[in-house]
């Protein structure tokens, strides 16, 4: 306690502190849970490193051919994709939606244009 007030802390920030088990860091009461809180967040940036290389290393691999059906896959599904793109807003663009509504409700049907 005595480090703490030479730190320049309140005395009555250290009696709060200790008195709730707190912990005293920068004139500052930190519950456990906080700190707990902390140390998973220090956690998860050491894992989030430890994947990017990780990730880095996968797309070396991947440029040198060990994954190249994998690429052949995304390619051909990016083709598949465009052409269903393609065949959808040609279908929309050659039919027409005509509806009626003086029934009542709203009655829809779709009809070649020409």
């Amino acid at each position: 306690i005595a480090s703490l007030l030479a730190w320049g802390m309140p005395s009555s920030v250290i009696s709060c502190c200790f008195q709730f088990h707190y912990f005293c860091i920068k004139n500052v009461c930190l519950a456990p849970l906080v700190l707990s809180f902390l140390v998973l967040l220090l956690i998860w940036d050491f894992l989030t490193a430890v994947f990017s290389c990780l990730f880095v290393v996968f797309d070396v691999l991947s440029e040198l051919g060990f994954l190249h059906f994998a690429r052949c896959y995304y390619v051909a599904m990016l083709i598949v994709s465009k052409c269903q793109d393609y065949l959808e807003s040609l279908v929309i663009s050659k039919n027409i939606w005509r509806c009626n509504t003086s029934s009542g409700y709203v009655a829809c049907e779709i009809g070649r244009a020409s």
